[in-house]
């Protein structure tokens, strides 16, 4: 992929001059020196990323990760999922594996025994979310007592991917959970 320097701040500096008022950067990785964003010349703001020298906005993802296994707890869900560990964790993002602790937390909380094999790595897209499925469905035999009853998915892609595979499976997403 491309490195991101003091001249990728300066080749942004000249789109981005006098056509908006400020940026807010979505999962701008955590290794790109402040000092090449600085050349931008507007004001950014992170999102969901920490850069020292910049102020930013920070998401709860341990906390997501608890209230979202605790609300398919309290639905009566005790065989729950997690898929959405990073397979490749190459720009320090926390998210995934954030969110996994907050499952985890919530599950020993609840003093719920946690299944590893109901455990995904998905990354973010689409693709992840099937391919977990899938391999859940093999994985069970097609013994629906093996399966989760509910999945906290790590993104909405990969909550997607999980819906457009079940079908596939004989399954109906939630309508046969």
């Amino acid at each position: 992929g491309a490195k991101a320097g003091p001249q990728a701040g300066a080749g942004c500096a000249r789109v981005l001059h006098k056509r908006v008022d400020g940026v807010l950067g979505l999962n701008v990785p955590a290794a790109l020196p402040a000092s090449s964003l600085q050349g931008l010349r507007v004001p950014l703001v992170p999102v969901g990323s920490r850069i020292a020298g910049l102020p930013g906005v920070q998401v709860d993802d341990v906390g997501i990760g608890t209230m979202a296994t605790r609300h398919l707890l309290a639905l009566g869900h005790s065989r729950i999922g997690f898929l959405g560990l990073d397979p490749d964790d190459m720009y320090g993002f926390t998210v995934a594996a954030d969110r996994e602790r907050g499952y985890e937390k919530a599950l020993r909380k609840y003093r719920v025994a946690g299944d590893p094999s109901l455990v995904g790595v998905t990354g973010f897209p689409i693709e992840g979310g099937s391919r977990e499925l899938v391999r859940l469905w093999l994985e069970a035999g097609k013994d629906l007592k093996r399966m989760p009853t509910a999945a906290f998915d790590g993104s909405d892609a990969v909550a997607m991917g999980g819906r457009h595979a079940a079908p596939h499976h004989g399954r109906r997403l939630p309508e046969d959970a």
